[in-house]
């Protein structure tokens, strides 16, 4: 996938069609070939590993993701977000997903999936300092007054300072929300 991001597509397609030829059924492979000619908008030959994918067992939440994407790719923001949680309640340990159903829920203003996603990643990633810091911003500084939770966006922003793990800008961001929870 990273050639194709890189510009070398065809030797992305070089590669992706001698790991099927050596794994034909090896899910995570085919999952990528999917995810590669989505890319490339080559949606044809997407389809056809889409279809290959879904008999393969275990690929339930690979194919929810590639669904997710079909759909937002075709302005179906609701259904790519159906299928994006189900791949996530499936699998909660795709840190990738987590982010790209955050990236939905706010762009739509769904603070409370935002919210719900958000405690199931933590039970995930319990010490993610990054998720703790985007739990506890939420909570406090969501528009969405049914959201908002002062005493636990304090709480996870404070994990988020104290943890060992954080960058300086999570501190910093994690300071900030403290303050401005405490100020509330």
């Amino acid at each position: 996938i990273w050639l194709n991001d890189i510009g070398e597509g065809d030797r992305a397609l070089n590669l992706i069609n001698g790991l099927i030829e050596k794994n034909p059924d090896n899910t995570r492979v085919i999952s990528d070939a999917v995810y590669l000619f989505l890319l490339r908008k080559e949606f044809e030959r997407g389809l056809i590993y889409l279809k290959r994918l879904k008999k393969l067992p275990g690929s339930y939440p690979n194919v929810r993701i590639i669904e997710g994407m079909i759909a937002e790719l075709n302005g179906k923001t609701d259904e790519a977000l159906k299928q994006y949680e189900l791949s996530f309640n499936a699998s909660p340990k795709n840190m990738h997903l987590i982010n790209v159903i955050l990236k939905i829920c706010y762009k739509e203003k769904n603070w409370a999936k935002a919210v719900s996603i958000l405690y199931k990643a933590a039970d995930s990633f319990p010490n993610d300092p990054d998720l703790q810091l985007k739990l506890g911003e939420l909570l406090i500084t969501c528009n969405d007054k049914k959201v908002i939770n002062l005493d636990k966006g304090i709480e996870y922003s404070e994990r988020a300072y104290l943890n060992n793990s954080s960058s300086v800008p999570v501190r910093v961001a994690a300071a900030k929300n403290i303050a401005i929870g405490c100020k509330e």
